[in-house]
């Protein structure tokens, strides 16, 4: 059985989510809004499952040995 890393968004990935959420129900529409949220929650579980298809965020050091991973989707 394969492993599942646990994912933890930044309190910056935070805020963007919401405001590209906010951004996109205010400007466009619910079905866009709800489309875009899970091309998010696809890429998180994708990365939770193959962490090393995403690059290392260098930003973030852990002196334990963590590894921080930057998660894009989508323009």
């Amino acid at each position: 059985m394969a492993a599942t890393y646990k994912v933890i968004y930044s309190l910056d990935a935070q805020a963007q989510i919401d405001e590209i959420l906010d951004y996109y129900l205010e400007e466009h529409s619910l079905g866009l809004a709800v489309a875009i949220q899970n091309a998010f929650l696809d890429a998180l579980e994708k990365a939770a499952k193959m962490p090393t298809a995403y690059p290392i965020d260098t930003r973030f050091v852990s002196d334990s040995g963590r590894e921080y991973r930057r998660v894009i989707t989508k323009n």
